[in-house]
């Protein structure tokens, strides 16, 4: 055995025992090795990837492709890069990755190598992203539609090719959008209102059967059937809505991702579902604990009519 395979065996046995994934490329981005957690993050053997560039060898999700270009770009032109990128395994399901890289010369010859280890941070990316953002705002006593539209932005921060909406029911059975932030103006008064029911689109059956309704295509599910002309119309294809519970089972609300593309939710989507149902759940309640405080600060509780309270402050006003 010569002394440069010699070499990259012990290399590749050290990082076989890491625990990161290690991507060894070109200053171009073309792979020359792959540690044993790579395979396991993204599932390509490294007979698969090396030899090509890693966001030509997987599927595309968001702006997966723009962002590992920049990254290139940086390593070119300062040497070093770190940032957390949308990407996604070959079997299509996004993850969301921390990558560290650095550009290291082999001496020998001059010629330069990125060294890039990445780290899976999915699911800390999704807590911290909502969590602390919406925990924040309810902290600073922020009102429902500020909030629901805040819930709305960070999860298409986390999910760039989907739209998020949500919505309350009010006493009649009605939907009543909170928030809708990049859905077609058009679309969004259509839908005001709509009274719930069995066949009534992906939110109107989540919200009556309280349970969840994923379509993977609207212009085809028989839910849609009512709405087929208006179906037509949508750049979306796919729309998962999921309702929204008090503690004790309530319907309270329900919300909805929309996407372009005809697909079903993954791993990924779901833990963002769950996340965001425990959130609007946890939003809705406190809301509604602050406005029961406003209502007992100036009414009587047996009656409803106003109190001593409410008429000192008007007087005083």
């Amino acid at each position: 055995m010569d002394v440069t395979q010699k070499k990259y065996d012990l290399i590749r046995l050290a990082t076989n025992s890491l625990s990161q994934a290690v991507v060894v490329t070109d200053m171009n981005g073309y792979v020359a090795f792959v540690n044993a957690a790579y395979t396991r993050l993204i599932g390509q053997e490294p007979a698969d990837i090396i030899g090509r560039r890693v966001s030509e060898s997987i599927p595309e999700v968001g702006n997966m492709k723009a962002s590992l270009a920049h990254a290139l770009a940086t390593l070119n032109a300062e040497g070093a890069y770190q940032g957390d990128n949308l990407v996604c395994d070959v079997r299509g399901e996004p993850k969301w990755v921390s990558m560290t890289a650095n550009v290291v010369t082999d001496h020998s010859d001059q010629s330069s190598y990125i060294v890039a280890t990445i780290s899976d941070i999915t699911f800390s990316k999704i807590h911290e992203t909502l969590q602390h953002r919406l925990l924040c705002d309810l902290v600073h006593g922020k009102d429902l539609r500020t909030m629901m539209a805040v819930v709305c932005k960070e999860v298409q921060q986390l999910i760039p090719d989907m739209h998020m909406s949500i919505a309350l029911i009010d006493e009649s059975g009605r939907l009543k959008l909170q928030a809708a932030p990049d859905l077609p103006k058009w679309y969004c008064d259509a839908i005001e209102g709509l009274e719930i029911g069995p066949v009534t689109g992906s939110c109107g059956t989540a919200a009556w059967s309280a349970e969840p309704v994923n379509v993977s295509d609207i212009r085809v599910d028989p839910l849609w059937a009512p709405f087929r002309e208006l179906a037509a119309q949508l750049e979306y294809r796919a729309v998962w809505s999921t309702p929204i519970k008090d503690t004790d089972g309530t319907v309270r609300g329900v919300f909805a991702f929309y996407s372009v593309r005809p697909i079903k939710p993954k791993t990924f989507h779901w833990h963002i579902v769950d996340i965001c149902a425990q959130l609007c759940t946890l939003v809705f309640e406190r809301i509604a604990a602050q406005e029961r405080v406003n209502f007992l600060a100036q009414r009587d509780s047996l009656t409803g009519l106003y109190n001593r309270g409410y008429f000192q402050q008007e007087l005083h006003e």
